[in-house]
């Protein structure tokens, strides 16, 4: 009988970890594509003007690059209060 189920168990092991790793992907590529419009979304406005007293250092660089477009509207609003990062 533990013969039977040893089988059965990495199978079972196996059919769970692709399920995983299919979502991770999915996961990954829409962070990918959020960060990247985030960074051009950030460069955009900056060149066109609408942000044309901001200095993008480093932070604003993160913090575009993890929160994508919510990260570069919470840099506007910051940027229009008065903070600069």
């Amino acid at each position: 009988m533990a013969f039977i189920l040893a089988p059965l168990g990495a199978l079972i092991l196996v059919v769970i970890i692709i399920v995983a790793l299919f979502f991770l992907v999915k996961a990954i590529k829409y962070l990918a594509i959020n960060t990247i419009i985030g960074l051009i979304l950030l460069a955009l406005l900056k060149w066109l003007g609408v942000l044309s007293g901001l200095h993008i250092g480093l932070w604003d660089v993160v913090l575009s690059a993890v929160g994508g477009v919510i990260g570069v509207f919470i840099i506007i609003v910051l940027y229009f209060l008065g903070y600069d990062l």
